[in-house]
């Protein structure tokens, strides 16, 4: 009997532990713990402040339907990085006290537009050149606990004290005496009310600067590389240009370096200072187009951040020629050949031509600076021959290049009317219609008995084809002064006074003394 009360016993007890089993729910089963998984594949962020020597962050992960705001504390962004700020390592869990590495309350998940507040969190923050990750658990105001899974790059930013609206700019090419081989993309940025040159007209923000970096491979199609900037008082690949010290001592024009302007009525503010040397600006590309961020750092003490986010525009002001397709130059009726002596500058031992090609529609004027009036095309090509050669152009091809002996010079200058070397150009009433100088290619000269035929191939500064040929005698024209410059002087002083102006003015002075030999 006592057997058999045991024997129940153990039978009962064995029932009871089996329906436990059975009936356990606590542990959540494999299928639960992936629906609980928050797979978040984009990230974005924000500084917000720095406060009490902390860094305050908003963090935003998304997913498909879902979204996590985090609101956290790590490690303060120094002003001059606020570029570039990021959250470092460590783990960080929830917490009322503002404590360094922890988030807020105020963080939220957003569950197909649902939105819970998180009452608990631990997460482990790990960041490798600005790509996250991020994993951990969450629990929301329902009590549901998740995993949070993240690895990917996240932009985050500073706040800004304003968004720009108005872009424009001018790719200049690079300068053989200041940045040779740099290119420099001029550019200005505003928002507010501006007038029609998008100078400020009333309360607004201002930026004008000028980026330094790589050539653009065509300059017609430049564009701002994509890359951060610093401030350099030096031409630099990846600066941008600033007043130094002393010029912001002697007051030296703003207009000359980069600066920033701000008006606002209300607050009688009217400024224009000069941006200081610990400044950044990071262009990246975007489906708008580029976004351009400034962090700078102005002469009066204070640091401005802006970004602008569009299309940016690079006017080609380094290209000279006019023309967008190749050109066939047509009939060329009336020719002259113009000595012009030994060449002025020291250490080169040859003699300077010029060969003027008309056609019979144009009148020029060689005794007055070749001035041309009337309608229809010319060319000028400009030769050297050895020392000897003072009444005619031997028979030859003359590859367009350096100035030496039986070489063809380059097409130099700003613009027609302020030219000279081997160009082509098309008049329509006594205007320059078209103009394109010679950047590389061949002259083939045939001389018969001072019957000369011409045949002029060459590739102008935006890849255009120009072709000519002249067959016939040319009109000799001895000039061999070393005083003769080839510039059209009706047309000076209309179309070469903005070249003149501010810093071009350096640049045109020291190519006219190069020029000159002096």
């Amino acid at each position: 009997m006592k057997k058999l009360f045991v024997l129940a016993c153990f039978i009962s007890m064995a029932s009871i532990t089996s329906s436990c089993s059975n009936d356990d729910s606590s542990t959540p089963s494999k299928e639960e713990e992936t629906k609980n998984e928050l797979a978040l594949t984009k990230g974005q962020g924000t500084y917000l402040k720095t406060l009490d020597d902390k860094g305050f962050f908003n963090l935003t992960l998304s997913g498909e339907d879902t979204k996590l705001e985090l609101s956290l504390i790590s490690k303060k962004i120094e002003s001059v990085d606020l570029l570039e700020p990021n959250i470092e390592s460590h783990k960080y869990i929830l917490s009322t006290d503002q404590l360094l590495y922890t988030l807020s309350p105020e963080s939220n998940l957003i569950n197909k537009n649902e939105k819970l507040t998180i009452q608990s969190a631990e997460l482990e923050i790990i960041n490798q050149e600005n790509k996250y990750s991020i994993t951990g658990t969450i629990v929301d105001s329902n009590q549901l606990t998740y995993t949070v899974k993240f690895n990917d790059a996240i932009d985050i930013q500073p706040l800004y004290h304003t968004e720009y609206t108005l872009q424009n700019g001018w790719y200049w090419g690079d300068d053989e005496y200041k940045h040779p081989n740099i290119g420099q993309y001029m550019t200005f940025f505003a928002a507010g009310k501006t007038n029609n040159y998008g100078e400020l007209d009333g309360d607004g923000y201002r930026v004008s600067l000028s980026l330094y970096d790589e050539k653009a491979p065509k300059a017609w199609e430049a564009k701002i590389p994509n890359k951060t900037y610093q401030a350099s008082t030096t031409f630099d690949k990846g600066s941008f240009y600033i007043a130094t010290s002393k010029d912001i001592e002697k007051e030296e024009p703003v207009y000359r370096y980069a600066y920033f302007e701000h008006r606002d009525s209300d607050k009688q503010i009217n400024r224009k200072v000069y941006i200081r040397d610990n400044s950044f600006i990071k262009v990246i590309e975007t489906p708008k187009g580029q976004e351009v961020r400034f962090n700078l750092e102005l002469s009066d003490g204070t640091r401005h951040l802006g970004k602008y986010n569009g299309p940016i525009r690079q006017g080609d002001e380094a290209t000279i020629t006019s023309l967008k397709e190749n050109r066939t130059v047509g009939n060329l009726d009336i020719g002259y050949l113009e000595f012009q002596g030994a060449s002025p500058i020291n250490g080169l031992q040859n003699n300077r031509w010029n060969i003027y090609l008309y056609n019979k529609d144009l009148k020029t004027d060689p005794d007055n600076y070749w001035a041309v009036g009337g309608s229809g095309e010319y060319m000028r090509i400009a030769l050297y021959t050895e020392l000897n050669q003072k009444t005619s152009i031997p028979s030859g091809t003359y590859n367009i290049g350096p100035e030496a002996p039986n070489m063809a010079g380059f097409g130099e200058g700003f613009e027609a009317g302020f030219d000279w070397g081997t160009w082509y150009f098309d008049l329509k009433n006594s205007d320059f219609k078209d103009a394109a100088p010679a950047k590389s290619g061949k002259i083939i000269v045939t001389n018969q008995n001072n019957v000369y035929t011409i045949s002029v191939e060459f590739e102008d500064d935006r890849e255009n084809i120009v072709t000519a040929k002249y067959t016939g005698e040319l009109i000799f024209k001895n000039n061999d002064k070393n005083k003769i410059f080839d510039i059209h002087s009706a047309k000076y002083n209309k179309n070469t006074k903005n070249f003149l102006e501010q810093y071009k003015q350096e640049k045109a002075l020291r190519v006219l003394n190069r020029y000159l030999g002096q």
